[in-house]
């Protein structure tokens, strides 16, 4: 039995509502599990599904509640017992399992099992019994049916009318009825003559037992005082002065005065020739003892040296306590008492030892047939079986016909493996239906063994015989007082059974038929509930369970329908949705999602290598997070809508995260929305820059349009467009100005615009023709000013000519003067008027870019 550790003796207490159901293969290997199981049992899904069932089978339950199992279950029966199961991290949770084979179309597919809170008292109650089997009490308690039942006669035949028809049971309970009368007197004498006999029988089974056991015993105490002889005798012919050389990697060397007593053959020959043992040189090294010399040699005739003594050796451990060994071991093959003594060093510590084994195959051959001779009744015999662990345990070391023969399998006619039983137990009485094909017999015969365990040699020694050769003699008692009775009873019996059958029998039988078909999901049988009696309401009550059963199918076929759309409408948005179980398994993901997965799959198993987006649903959701525990525990927590952001695959993602819960508050999973960001948050990155460079001045900026697609694509189609349009206008009105700055009214915006810049593109034009228009006039008003500048100039000068001339005159025309001065200065004002007048216009003219 697979033993599962570690165990930690911590009770996990069911909530009254817990209702743990799996499903297995005919192999016993998980194929379903509910979410209690899960949560309960602490391990995952994936853990569980392909495994076999003991996964979760605790040290503590006996093996025999497990064949028991497997026995019902595989005569196609359904079972019910007391389970303690282990979790995952070692603690326990006690169970009442309810396990049932799963037939479809006339055959078992698999098997089913639920399993609910047991009370404390029947905890109590099933812990107590199932110790008794660990340890080997149970006695003629057996495990059947799932209940802990004694193995007696009484509890074979109440187990026997258990399963015969209730027409059987009644005649045969009317018939007991009419003879208990007359076979109380006959059963009492062959009751109290069966005890005696039987008590008897046993009693010399045992003697017979006991005397084996102590001729056994006698024999080994002998083979031990001599070989304890041999082995001072074999040390004596050293005495002090051993050594050992452990330095170096290659065997140790044992000296003694001196001498290297490895691979020499003089001493262990020289004791094999005097004593005929074969004898050994152990050196120690460490914590080895190797053989450095003997006398022992292989079929092959060499000589056994270099090897090390087994550290699972029974004389190991006494070797490294200085303790010596004695005991039965085979050596190639031959029978032999063997020796082992510890040699010590001055300081006393064990260096290495010496070995001595007496064969003594003649002696044991000679015991063997001394216990073949031991009989008692008239088939009754002793034998023994080898209760060594390993290939020899169950083999017959002593037996009058099967001798060598490994019988440890061997089963009754019940099934049961009754010699495993006997090894386990060691001690005691056991009972068994046993099937002699070697005698012809055509019916189980009980037997009945006394056995006693001979642990020196780990032999169990056992007596049987067949249980009827103490019954005979009362059975024949018996059979002549009931047989009187019987013949009584028989008319009576079979009215009552005729009547059984018609009134009870067939409707149940009819009954049966219906329950299977409601169980295959057949809800159309015609059921006759018209009777009032106990069938009657038994049938009336089958009649409401199949209306009851059909209106919820058709329930269930509602919700799966509704489920059903649910899950094709989610399939059919383009939202990113999947669905998962408390624990974090994804049970659903639409096919947006899984789309978006496969197209990021490579670059997510860079994270999470052995990533596949075939396997995500079923997977955990953690697999995603770089600290899946974390993320998981976070999921558990999760008590309402959470918005969260992730990075996985080079994409972004808007996660909102939201719990499922049911009616009743209960958690039943969490639902995930993916919002793939990633596009747009690259949109918003290139349009920040090109606002940014268009901030600086620079409008020659674009946006990628290559790769995008929908709204993205438009945006930057359309943003493109926009930056196109503004930085022609601007560079139109900036080559306007140019012109302008340089004197040049000529130039013009010719393209067409729209809106804004159609107006600012009439507006250039408008102030550009009103500029040239403006210089004109100044410039007509420019030349006027210069030519009358330079007439004004021309009569200054011939005023002055004449003043020079007609100097002798000057006193005539002073007053003549002063009015030509006043018209000079006159004159002069106005000149300089018209040079502030150019100047100004010169201004208008920058201002206006002329």
């Amino acid at each position: 039995m697979k033993i599962n550790m570690p165990v930690t003796q911590r009770e996990i207490e069911l909530a009254d509502d817990d209702l743990i159901v799996s499903r297995t293969d005919l192999k016993g290997q998980i194929v379903y599990v509910n979410p209690d199981f899960i949560r309960i049992s602490g391990f995952t899904e994936d853990e569980l599904i392909g495994q076999s069932h003991n996964i979760v089978r605790h040290p503590d339950m006996p093996v025999e509640a497990f064949e028991d199992l497997w026995r019902d279950l595989q005569k196609g029966r359904p079972w019910s017992g007391m389970v303690k199961n282990r979790c995952k991290n070692g603690d326990h949770y006690w169970v009442e399992a309810h396990a049932t084979p799963m037939i479809e179309n006339g055959k078992v597919t698999g098997y089913m099992s639920a399993r609910r809170k047991v009370s404390a008292a029947k905890v109590k109650e099933a812990e107590a019994a199932y110790a008794l089997f660990r340890s080997g009490k149970a006695g003629a308690l057996r495990i059947i049916n799932g209940r802990v039942r004694s193995s007696g006669i009484g509890a074979r035949l109440a187990s026997g009318l258990k399963d015969l028809s209730l027409a059987t049971r009644a005649a045969m309970a009317a018939t007991l009825v009419l003879v208990v009368i007359l076979g109380l007197g006959s059963w009492y004498v062959r009751d109290r003559a069966g005890q005696a006999l039987e008590g008897q029988g046993l009693a010399v089974v045992s003697d017979k037992v006991s005397l084996v056991k102590a001729m056994v015993a006698s024999k080994a105490q002998s083979l031990k005082l001599e070989t304890e002889r041999l082995n001072d005798m074999f040390a004596a012919g050293f005495g002090d002065g051993f050594s050992v050389n452990a330095v170096g990697e290659g065997m140790p060397v044992l000296s003694h005065g001196g001498v290297a007593l490895n691979l020499r053959s003089q001493e262990v020959d020289r004791f094999t020739a005097s004593s005929g043992a074969v004898a050994t040189l152990f050196a120690r090294k460490g914590d080895d003892f190797y053989r450095v010399a003997t006398s022992l040699k292989k079929e092959n005739g060499e000589r056994a040296v270099g090897t090390m003594l087994a550290h699972d050796h029974p004389a190991y451990a006494k070797l490294m306590a200085g303790e010596r060994y004695v005991g039965k071991a085979l050596l190639f093959g031959i029978d032999t008492y063997t020796g082992y003594s510890p040699i010590k060093d001055a300081a006393g510590k064990v260096i290495g030892a010496t070995f001595v084994g007496r064969r003594f195959s003649d002696e044991l051959a000679a015991l063997k047939q001394q216990i073949k001779s031991v009989r008692f009744g008239d088939s009754g015999y002793a034998y023994a079986l080898d209760s060594t662990p390993g290939k020899s345990f169950g083999t017959l070391t002593v037996h009058p016909a099967k001798e060598g023969q490994n019988i440890a399998d061997a089963k009754d006619a019940d099934g049961r493996l009754f010699i495993r039983e006997i090894l386990e137990r060691k001690q005691g009485v056991i009972h068994y239906p046993w099937l002699n094909t070697e005698l012809n017999d055509t019916v189980p015969r009980e037997k009945v063994v006394v056995f006693e365990a001979f642990p020196e040699w780990n032999w169990v020694i056992a007596g049987g015989t067949y249980m009827d050769e103490f019954e005979s003699v009362s059975r024949s008692i018996g059979f002549m007082l009931l047989s009187m009775a019987l013949v009584a009873a028989l008319v009576l019996a079979l009215l009552i059974f005729v009547l059984m059958r018609s009134l009870v029998a067939r409707p149940l039988q009819a009954m049966v038929q219906t329950a299977q078909n409601v169980a295959n999901g057949n809800y159309a049988n015609v059921i006759d509930a018209g009777r009032n009696d106990e069938v009657g309401r038994v049938l009336q009550a089958l009649e409401s369970m199949q209306v009851k059963l059909c209106a919820d199918i058709v329930e269930q076929k509602r919700v799966s329908d509704e489920n059903s759309r649910i899950r094709q409408a989610l399939d059919c948005v383009e939202t990113n949705v999947r669905i998962a179980e408390p624990g974090g398994r994804v049970i659903y993901a639409n096919t947006a999602l899984l789309k978006t997965i496969r197209a990021i799959e490579s670059e997510i198993r860079k994270d999470a290598p052995g990533f596949s987006a075939d396997s995500f649903v079923g997977s955990s959701i953690g697999r995603l997070y770089a600290d899946p525990d974390a993320a998981l525990k976070r999921l558990a927590a999760l008590t309402q809508t959470t918005r969260t952001q992730m990075s996985i695959g080079g994409r972004t993602f808007d996660v909102v995260t939201s719990p499922i819960v049911n009616a009743s508050g209960e958690r039943l999973g969490s639902v995930g929305e993916w919002r793939d960001r990633t596009d747009e948050l690259a949109a918003e990155k290139e349009v920040q820059a090109l606002v940014g460079a268009a901030a600086e001045g620079d409008l020659a900026a674009r946006l990628v349009v290559e790769g995008k697609e929908g709204f993205f694509r438009d945006l930057s189609i359309g943003l493109n467009h926009l930056m196109e349009g503004m930085a022609g206008n601007l560079e139109d009105i900036a080559r306007v100005l140019n012109a302008i700055a340089r004197g040049d009214l000529t130039e013009k915006i010719t393209a067409d615009y729209g809106g804004t810049f159609g107006q600012l593109k009439d507006d250039t034009n408008t102030t550009v023709e009103r500029l040239r228009e403006v210089v004109g006039q100044i410039k007509e008003a420019s030349e006027s000013i210069n030519v009358a500048a330079q007439e004004i100039s021309a009569g200054n000068a011939d005023l002055s000519s004449r003043t020079e001339e007609q100097a002798s005159s000057l006193e005539e025309t002073a007053s003549s003067m002063e009015q030509l001065n006043a018209t000079v200065k006159q004159n002069a004002d106005n000149a300089r008027q018209a040079k502030e007048l150019a100047g100004s216009s010169n201004e208008v003219a920058e201002q206006g870019g002329a």
